[in-house]
């Protein structure tokens, strides 16, 4: 990936960050080269390959929440998900496993900047997103 910024390349690496976080492992980790990298092996996974793993190996929600990293970050900017999505995607998980607050309104930037991203995905209370047509 390269290039210019664009909101297809922040979708991408906010996946990244979603996998990193939930799965532990860096993108430039020892194990992956060639074409494994950390989204393939989130595949992985999900898929039950991983040795030891198994698609009962993981709960529900961490497959969720993993599934919208791997959507994020796919390969071609034309098969990510959109940022508004995604974002829907985490809270309804959230709120479905983790008994959260119902009510939701946008961040202020000054929420953003004082606490760690964590630390704003849990406590982010979002309920719409303006989505530019």
């Amino acid at each position: 990936m390269g290039g210019q910024p664009s909101i297809q390349g922040d979708v991408y690496s906010f996946g990244v960050l979603v996998l990193e976080m939930f799965i532990g492992k860096k993108p430039t980790d020892v194990t992956f080269a060639g074409d494994y990298n950390l989204h393939s092996y989130a595949k992985s996974l999900l898929s039950g390959d991983e040795e030891g793993g198994g698609s009962n190996a993981i709960d529900e929600w961490l497959r969720l929440v993993l599934q919208v990293g791997i959507r994020c970050s796919e390969e071609y900017p034309s098969d990510r998900v959109r940022i508004t999505e995604a974002l829907r995607e985490l809270t309804s998980i959230r709120t479905k496993f983790f008994n959260s607050k119902t009510t939701i309104t946008e961040p202020s930037h000054r929420d953003a900047v004082q606490s760690s991203p964590q630390e704003w995905m849990l406590n982010a209370d979002i309920h719409t997103i303006q989505t530019p047509i």
